[in-house]
């Protein structure tokens, strides 16, 4: 029986894409935008950045881990609302084609009978996510509102940078002790 990979804990505005490309991870963030067309495609976003970070914003699909069947049937299991929290685990892949973020990005006066429009969302280009990495969710959570999501964000980030620091003092002593050795 083979042992899970462990999912890195980061805040969603501390990821770099190209460097967790393929890694599983686990974020938590407000869901700013939901696509009309595809509701499994989520927008996750930051709202606490840290000193150092700016907002931003990842996309997440949810089809893996919720089926549009077991909304309907169960009870508890809904679709995600927007800006309701929400925590995901899941791996961060990189398309061979943009995902379409037209619905997130029309400048265009939106029909007010929509359930979500750009005003509510949020405004800037800094939340909108790149296109080609998307994080394919394994597994979400709800979040209720007694969450402290900058709270969560502060410990990921020391976690995270307690956990580089550790790898980069052995990778390091490794590389000195090669050297010494030769």
């Amino acid at each position: 029986m083979s042992i899970p990979d462990q999912a890195l804990i980061l805040p969603i505005s501390d990821l770099s894409l190209n460097r967790e490309e393929n890694t599983k991870l686990r974020l938590a963030g407000t869901i700013t935008g939901i696509n009309p067309s595809n509701s499994s495609l989520i927008v996750l976003s930051d709202p606490h950045p840290g000193p150092t970070s700016t907002a931003s914003s990842v996309l997440v699909d949810l089809s893996l881990c919720i089926s549009n069947n077991s909304w309907r049937r169960g009870s508890d299991a809904k679709l995600p609302e927007l800006k309701s929290k929400l925590m995901v685990i899941g791996h961060l892949t990189r398309r061979a084609v943009r995902v379409d973020l037209e619905w997130l990005t029309k400048l265009k006066k939106r029909d007010l009978g929509e359930v979500q429009r750009k005003d509510s969302v949020g405004e800037g280009k800094q939340c909108v996510p790149n296109g080609y990495f998307v994080l394919e969710a394994i597994l979400c959570k709800p979040l209720d509102e007694s969450f402290h999501l900058a709270l969560w964000n502060h410990a990921a980030r020391l976690r995270s940078q307690n956990e580089w620091s550790h790898y980069y003092d052995r990778h390091t002593r490794s590389k000195g002790k090669r050297k010494a050795d030769t």
